[in-house]
């Protein structure tokens, strides 16, 4: 298992739109990769909107992670699929903290 610095790996997308009422895949590399596919990883995605629309905030969240996979070949990185539960547009970053175990 690697130690120190080379156990955990982060990448953040560009700036993306995500799909009004539907999903928009994000494609997430490591910059270096594990060995494997052990590991585990934290997903967050942040909008760039001061406010989200006032009506979902209390119902759930305008847009997030809806399903994550690993890359192949092992090691390389993850997909991340994002949501928008609503029609407004939503501009925003996935952000991706992996740890190998």
């Amino acid at each position: 298992t690697p130690s120190g610095a080379l156990n955990y790996r982060t990448v953040r997308s560009t700036a993306t739109s995500f799909t009004q009422g539907g999903v928009t895949k994000v494609v997430l590399p490591f910059g270096s990769p594990f060995a494997d596919d052990l590991y585990t990883v934290q997903v967050t995605v942040v909008c760039e909107e001061a406010a989200p629309e006032t009506p979902t905030v209390t119902q759930f969240p305008s847009a997030g992670a809806a399903y994550v996979n690993l890359m192949t070949p092992a090691g390389t990185g993850v997909n991340v699929w994002v949501s928008n539960n609503d029609s407004g547009a939503h501009t925003g970053y996935v952000n991706v903290i992996a740890i190998h175990d």
